[in-house]
């Protein structure tokens, strides 16, 4: 059943058993689990179906006071199904290495291992639309039977192969899953509902209800035995720091760490450009045809022996159509030794002589499209403290303070990049494959203060807001346990990547869903005694 939250009673308080917050991939994967259950279930959406409401959407604004972002107002989407209107749908799990303990990088380590998502990834797989839990490129180059779309092979372990799948078009989860939730006896939706306030007793141990406020100045509250925050990395934080009636710090901020350790997923386009040296040599398995044709896109990755080796962060690299490739660009340290075959100077060629008639009649438009390559590397975000969202003194229309996000990178994430590339130009090196040249390799050079630095990096985020409420099993080294249940509060969870105590480079969603479902399981296990 959907209801319209701007008609409840002014200042009534409704009861249920279980209050989810947000109606988003999480939200919606996490209350189709209960459909059917003998409880009462309300999911709370701030926005509606189908068209945007200007002053619904201009909650979500605020201010960006660290390194350039996209503008605030940007970053989410306020209706039933949140981002996953405007996603790309790739879905990739994390790596064994994403859950363990590094020592070369702080604060990692996840309270359990990838075997703990196991019995979860290959249903996560399913509700983001792809059938197979496949992620091994040999298996997939083998499946898809085109000589053409196979791996390429790396000798000395150092570097592999690493994919994304793919729902095209891109999943929607409104589309796919509203008309099963509204067919349910237990579950009520709320749209145009605004979560304000959650109020604990007074030993801030359990919550009692949360606030609602619409945009027509209706407000009334619920109450529930269970709440789950199913919200993103950004508004997760905002509503707890902003609830600190009893607990002044803000809930579940007993030791200063709601908010902190923003992470995203840093891309750096234009930091690298590969020559292919021989066009037919390079697999369409790398190229962007795989994702239209096979729903697959693979890109090159340090393997974990690497990571360890030289001491830097998990990230992967697929390749795209060149724009202004070889301009002021110097090779990596150690690539001639490797070469055995060395292109003339490319330099004065332009991106104008790769799109000339003649240029492509010659070469044929396959191999154009291919031929010239910007890198475009993703990587896993070192966890920081002082990467962090704040509220502002400035409040919205409803009166919650709005946010200020101060995303922070480290030395270990510009080092992590610089390495990565080196390692990219030696190994196509090493297999003759292609020629890399480096646009961006000063290990010491600061984190440019614009979009484009003067090498010509651009950096940008993925709405990937994560590590806010980081999990721990020590209350003093995150915001939830190992069940997602807030530190402190016998009846709150949280269901988002604001969990995650690191972040792979891995798009975030697929993990998102299976720890929901990992939630949901402990949920429906322990409600009889919550």
């Amino acid at each position: 059943m959907t209801l319209d939250a701007r008609n409840v009673p002014q200042d009534s308080v409704l009861d249920c058993d279980i209050c989810i917050v947000g109606g988003g991939a999480a939200g919606i994967s996490l209350a189709r689990e209960f459909i059917g259950k003998p409880y009462q279930v309300f999911l709370l959406e701030s926005g509606g179906l189908d068209k945007a409401d200007a002053k619904t959407e201009s909650l979500r604004e605020g201010d960006n006071i660290g390194l350039p972002y996209f503008a605030t107002k940007d970053l989410t989407r306020r209706g039933l199904g949140g981002n996953t209107s405007r996603w790309s749908n790739w879905v990739a799990p994390f790596d064994d290495i994403d859950f363990e303990k590094r020592d070369w990088v702080p604060y990692s380590g996840w309270p359990f291992g990838k075997e703990a998502l196991m019995p979860y990834y290959g249903r996560a797989n399913q509700i983001c639309g792809i059938k197979d839990f496949n992620y091994n490129p040999q298996s997939l180059a083998q499946k898809i039977g085109d000589p053409d779309f196979q791996t390429i092979s790396f000798p000395d372990q150092r570097m592999e192969t690493k994919i994304w799948r793919y729902h095209l078009p891109p999943l929607d989860w409104k589309d796919a899953y509203f008309k099963e939730l509204e067919k349910s006896n237990n579950i009520k939706t709320y749209l145009w509902a605004n979560v304000v306030e959650i109020e604990a007793n007074e030993a801030a141990k359990q919550v009692k209800r949360i606030k609602i406020a619409c945009v027509n100045d209706n407000q009334f509250w619920i109450a529930a035995r269970v709440f789950v925050l199913a919200m993103g990395g950004i508004e997760i934080p905002r509503i707890l720091l902003a609830s600190n009636q009893v607990q002044k710090t803000g809930l579940g901020n007993q030791n200063d760490l709601v908010g902190r350790f923003f992470m995203e997923h840093p891309h750096y386009l234009g930091a690298a450009a590969l020559m292919i040296i021989n066009p037919e040599d390079y697999p369409a398995f790398y190229a962007w045809e795989s994702m239209t044709q096979n729903k697959v896109m693979a890109g090159f990755a340090p393997t974990p022996a690497f990571q360890k080796k030289a001491r830097i962060l998990n990230c992967a690299a697929p390749t795209l159509n060149a724009t202004d490739p070889w301009a002021s660009a110097e090779l990596a340290d150690g690539f001639l030794e490797h070469v055995s075959a060395v292109l003339t100077d490319l330099g004065t060629f332009t991106d104008r002589s790769w799109r000339n008639k003649w240029f492509r009649k010659w070469f044929g438009l396959r191999t154009y499209r291919r031929l010239l390559l910007d890198v475009r590397s993703q990587f896993e975000q070192a966890p920081n403290p002082d990467s962090r969202v704040l509220l502002s003194s400035e409040k919205d229309r409803l009166g919650l303070n709005r946010i200020q996000l101060d995303w922070q990178l480290t030395p270990l994430d510009r080092y992590s990049l610089h390495q990565f590339n080196q390692l990219l130009a030696e190994e196509m090196g090493r297999i003759n494959l292609g020629r890399v040249k480096i646009l961006y390799s000063s290990n010491d050079t600061p984190w440019p203060p614009q979009w484009k630095n003067p090498e010509g990096t651009t950096i940008f985020g993925a709405w990937h807001f994560m590590g806010t409420t980081r999990m721990h099993v020590d209350p003093k080294q995150g915001v939830v346990d190992e069940n997602c249940k807030v530190h402190g509060l016998s009846n709150l969870f949280i269901a988002s990547s604001s969990v995650f105590p690191t972040v792979s480079f891995a798009n975030p969603t697929l993990t998102i869903i299976a720890l929901t479902l990992r939630l949901a399981e402990h949920i429906n296990t322990e409600f009889s005694s919550i």
